[in-house]
């Protein structure tokens, strides 16, 4: 399928087995507005995937769904996400931005296991409260947090030893 450049995913797709779009060239992936999962290793997409759209619908990503998407440059994380799977997005070795508004995601302090550790930029938004305890602990490359007006509480060590980073705002 190396003519394959855009996939829409339709609601009425109720399952899709992992590795699906493995070997495909697929540019561009568009979740449908009534989707809940998107299961594990959903795209093996190895270096071609630059753009994902997840709908707010979505409630979980799973374990190494976008894995190896080595040129996607940034995930825009749904409202509703309630639980994404470990090395969601490992090996994405060009993502450098992701936008995170899910409060329970927030809670949940696992970013270097969910998305690697290559991200220098990092926008939370929503309505989140609290940043988990050691929510960047060691991010080496990380150099810009932007935090929402409703923060309140951060965690023990949410920063500790993030060497490059130089804004938090």
């Amino acid at each position: 399928c190396k003519a394959l450049t855009t996939v829409t995913i339709f609601d009425s797709v109720t399952s899709l087995h992992e590795e699906a779009f493995k070997g495909c060239t697929v540019s561009k992936l568009i979740i449908g507005e009534g989707s809940k999962i998107v299961t594990d290793q959903m795209v093996m997409c190895e270096s071609s995937l630059r753009q994902i759209m997840i709908p707010d619908s979505v409630t979980t990503i799973g374990n190494s769904a976008f894995a190896d998407c080595a040129v996607l440059p940034k995930i825009d994380l749904p409202d509703d996400l309630l639980t994404i799977g470990d090395y969601a997005f490992s090996n994405c070795y060009n993502l450098d931005t992701v936008t995170v508004n899910s409060a329970d995601i927030m809670a949940n302090g696992k970013f270097s296991k969910v998305f690697g550790e290559n991200i220098t930029n990092y926008n939370i938004g929503g309505n989140i409260k609290e940043l988990a305890d050691f929510a960047f602990f060691n991010y080496q490359k990380i150099k810009k947090i932007t935090l929402p007006e409703s923060l309140e509480t951060i965690g023990e060590s949410a920063f500790e030893s993030c060497v490059n980073l130089d804004s938090v705002t």
